[in-house]
């Protein structure tokens, strides 16, 4: 029987860093999907004829309209759990994100990466909702087919994340459990239990529970912060914050839907996913922690439609040198008051944001007090982050306090000639992004759209 290469194998690749699939020609079927999402991933599939190389034909240009359908719907689907979704489910929420596209004026649909997919994860789960509700630390870890990524929230505030290598997907069965395709994480784990150059596919059913196991104990390194070897070896960013330890955990994910209803079938998604949920539940230090069922498992990182709110700036904006309108400009919030270039440079890596290059906003603390000491810190914050993560684009600041324009007086001596927007009087929250619009009564207003992930209560 061959085996079928879907967009879906292409992404997880390129997820994993890897750059190229060699293909046997006798034994493989491409599909024109994955041909399409390699060539917008910039991947190289290359077919032989069991040893021969063959390079890989370049897949046809499609009309744009057709590749930003797609893109919406490879999307989706990445972020559905394997073999638990239909047609007409990709079909609803290929419509939600149109419109929504399309009254937003083009919300920005892009695949997000380890530490943005955490954040998405967590809230979807409702693991900030519940952090928030309780006042307390709550861990999320969403476990699908290839990566398990880590939110931790504090009071509601994401305070932490993390991705490992490790998936329900990463050897892949058939219904009878026997192993057809070994990705290269699943297969470190598989020599590091069994020795180096072990044949995945050789495994017998209790070997898989093995692998399993060691799969369960990765994952809670990472949450105890004591990494093995292999652990560290796996890991896609840095770690969780070292002596913070979570009062409540969250599973989502496919894996994590497993862990709270088992399948009778472990190989009926043909992947070693139930047998991982199996681990999980089994494992004696997760037993230990308070693991509760989250609000949402499979659908936590599934984008519905994105709430948006159009509101008015305040009357005392600062505006110099930026061109509007902007759109789909990610914003930064500050968790540490105390150290906000510290905290405005961790808030847009979890954005998975390059401070030096990317377009973004930074916004002030929501506690900020309107106080001439309080405006003096906050100039003092964003020259030393300009200084140190000097950027091309505008330097953009929001704000819910009434201050911009004095803001702006005071920040723009110091600036030289980089263009500068402060914005006030809007409240934004983590994971907005923002579209700053033309500005209205002879620059004095701007108007400004709010877009927030939503998801299921």
């Amino acid at each position: 029987m061959k085996k079928l290469i879907t967009a879906n194998d292409i992404r997880e690749a390129h997820a994993r860093g890897e750059q190229a699939m060699s293909v046997v020609l006798r034994a493989s079927i491409i599909t024109p999907e994955a041909r399409e999402v390699s060539d917008l991933l910039g991947f190289t599939i290359t077919e032989c004829d069991e040893s021969i190389p063959v390079t890989a034909s370049v897949p046809a240009s499609v009309p744009a309209d057709k590749t930003e359908s797609q893109r919406i719907r490879e999307t989706i689907i990445a972020q559905l759990p394997e073999g638990q979704f239909t047609e007409s489910l990709v079909a609803q929420l290929m419509e939600k994100v149109m419109k929504e596209k399309q009254s937003l004026g083009d919300f920005v649909v892009a695949s997000a990466g380890p530490h943005l997919e955490s954040v998405i994860a967590g809230h979807g789960a409702g693991a900030q909702t519940l952090s928030e509700q309780r006042l307390c630390r709550v861990l999320n870890i969403d476990i699908g087919g290839g990566t398990a990524n880590y939110a931790l929230f504090d009071a509601g505030k994401i305070s932490g994340t993390a991705c490992l290598n490790v998936g329900g997907r990463l050897l892949e069965t058939d219904s009878q459990g026997r192993v057809v395709y070994a990705h290269k994480p699943g297969q470190m784990i598989v020599d590091e239990c069994f020795g180096a150059g072990t044949d995945a596919r050789s495994l017998t059913g209790a070997q898989l529970v093995q692998v399993t196991r060691r799969m369960a104990a990765l994952i809670v390194e990472v949450i105890d912060g004591t990494l093995s070897p292999l652990a560290q070896a796996l890991m896609q960013t840095g770690l969780l914050p070292a002596g913070v330890t979570p009062e409540i955990i969250t599973l989502s994910g496919g894996v994590g839907e497993c862990y709270r209803h088992q399948p009778a079938d472990p190989f009926c998604f043909a992947d070693i996913g139930p047998l991982l949920a199996t681990a999980l539940h089994d494992h004696p230090r997760l037993r230990e922690m308070n693991v509760q069922f989250p609000a949402q498992t499979v659908c936590a990182t599934v984008i519905g439609a994105g709430a948006h709110t159009l509101s008015l700036s305040g009357s005392t904006i600062w505006l110099e040198g930026v061109q509007l309108p902007l759109r789909n400009l990610p914003v930064a919030i500050p968790i540490d008051e105390t150290d906000l270039v510290s905290a405005w440079q961790q808030a847009l890596l979890q954005l998975d944001l390059d401070p030096k290059t990317d377009v973004y906003v930074l916004a002030l603390p929501a506690s900020l007090p309107v106080r001439y000491a309080a405006v003096l810190t906050v100039i003092n914050a964003l020259v030393d982050f300009v200084a140190r993560f000097p950027n091309p684009h505008p330097l953009l600041v929001v704000a819910g306090q009434d201050f911009g324009k004095a803001l702006g007086m005071l920040l723009r001596p110091q600036l030289q000639q980089l263009p500068l927007a402060v914005i006030d009087e809007v409240i934004v929250r983590a994971g907005d992004y923002i579209d700053i619009g033309t500005p209205l009564f002879g620059g004095s207003v701007v108007p400004v759209t709010v877009k927030s992930l939503a998801f299921p209560s």
